[in-house]
């Protein structure tokens, strides 16, 4: 496997796990403090097994189809 398609494969894994933490630690959609805690212990592990930058990605990335989503459900554009 060339280094591309693993940095994609492994910025999808990243997600996916950002992702998982939301909907474990946020899913009664309240920011309590044990829901809060719980995400950053997952995030700090998160970092730990893969590094700031390519977690770092994943949430930008993430971010971004979120814009994304929310622009095309509205009509509006996502700000600057």
């Amino acid at each position: 496997m060339t280094a591309e398609p693993y940095a994609a494969a492994l910025l999808a894994q990243i997600c996916r796990e950002i992702q998982e933490i939301g909907d474990e630690h946020f899913a009664d959609m309240t920011a309590s403090a044990e829901n809060v805690r719980g995400a950053q212990q997952a995030a700090h592990a998160l970092i730990d097994r893969y590094g700031w930058g390519p977690v770092h990605a994943a949430a930008q990335t993430l971010e971004a189809q979120t814009g994304a989503e929310i622009s095309r459900l509205t009509g509006r554009a996502q700000p600057k």
